[in-house]
């Protein structure tokens, strides 16, 4: 009897002990939904859009968004109806440009500002007080993407607005999962949701890859170059003027060598592809919204705005209410 009577004891000790493992896991959760913010702004992010695109932004979505390590008051993220940030552009523009596509992932986006405080949006601003009072620059940026997905979004969708310049940005995520084939889109969504919703997850994977763990193995030289030259092709077919690289990672770091020598292949990559470039990656170090969370606030989108437009005049790829195809087509460019 009393071996038949401890079994349903032993059942009873596994299930209270399971209610309080679950109900100590909703409450730090609860608790970390305070302290990490909401990171509404992937909810934003179609991964079955109609055009056959890998990912693109939901049309006329909007959301409030946070996030970082106690994170700042919640800014709007809307998407247009013609799935962009910023305003609506016709497709034939109406005045003499030039017309400046940026592609890009969330530093594009402007992850965790405002959409008059990304760079697209100053970059405007400061080219039509100056060079080009008809100047337009469009945000083509969509969170959590890569290198795949910007010649996706550039040849699918951005070409659509014809661009006299495209400016992209550059950093080690642009090669990752996404290299995987489209069937992967499913997991892709999953591993989103996971990361949106379970801030404990969420957590983890922060500690990680602060510590080094779960990063990409660096991608070969002729496999990036292979990449970077075909998005450059396309581009200036589309617009007839050399993309301009916006650097916004360590460039050792996507590379994949060591200091010196990470520079040095990088800037071979950009040479042979034909792709002028800025690092504008130290003002992320200086200039982020909140602790853990390194995309721009306000200022620092202001300040890389400011360098690119210096460094689009300097490469000559800008003239007063003049299309930009006539003078970008120089490659080269450094840092600035």
């Amino acid at each position: 009897m009393r071996g038949v009577s401890a079994a349903p004891r032993r059942g009873r000790a596994l299930a209270a002990c399971a209610a309080t493992l679950f109900a100590a896991f909703l409450a730090v959760e609860l608790l970390l939904r305070f302290a990490l913010g909401n990171f509404a702004a992937l909810s934003l992010v179609d991964f079955s859009p109609a055009d056959g695109r890998r990912v693109a932004l939901r049309p006329s979505a909007r959301v409030m968004h946070n996030s970082g390590l106690l994170p700042p008051a919640p800014v709007e993220h809307e998407v247009n109806s013609q799935g962009f940030r910023g305003p609506e552009r016709p497709l034939r523009r109406p005045g003499r440009g030039p017309r400046i596509a940026m592609i890009g992932d969330s530093f594009v986006f402007g992850m965790s500002v405002g959409e008059e405080h990304t760079i697209p949006a100053y970059l405007q601003a400061i080219l039509k007080r100056s060079d080009a009072p008809e100047a337009e620059v469009l945000n083509f940026g969509i969170p959590n993407t890569e290198i795949d997905d910007h010649l996706e979004q550039l040849r699918v969708f951005a070409s659509r607005w014809q661009p006299d310049l495209v400016i992209v940005s550059v950093e080690r995520e642009d090669f990752r999962e996404r290299l995987l084939p489209a069937s992967a889109r499913r997991t892709m969504r999953i591993k989103t949701w996971l990361f949106q919703n379970v801030y404990s997850l969420r957590l983890a994977c922060r500690i990680a890859s602060s510590c080094g763990f779960g990063q990409a193995a660096p991608v070969p030289a002729p496999v990036m170059k292979a990449r970077y030259s075909l998005l450059a092709r396309t581009a200036r077919g589309l617009s007839g003027a050399s993309p301009v690289a916006l650097v916004v990672g360590r460039i050792p770091d996507i590379a994949g060598l060591p200091g010196r020598e990470g520079e040095e292949e990088f800037r071979r990559i950009m040479r042979d592809c034909g792709m002028p470039w800025i690092d504008v990656s130290t003002i992320r170090l200086r200039h982020n919204v909140a602790r853990g969370d390194f995309h721009l606030d306000p200022a620092g989108s202001l300040l890389a705005a400011q360098r690119l437009a210096a460094f689009l005049r300097r490469i000559g790829a800008l003239t007063p209410a003049q299309p930009a195809t006539a003078k970008a087509r120089r490659p080269g460019g450094g840092p600035a």
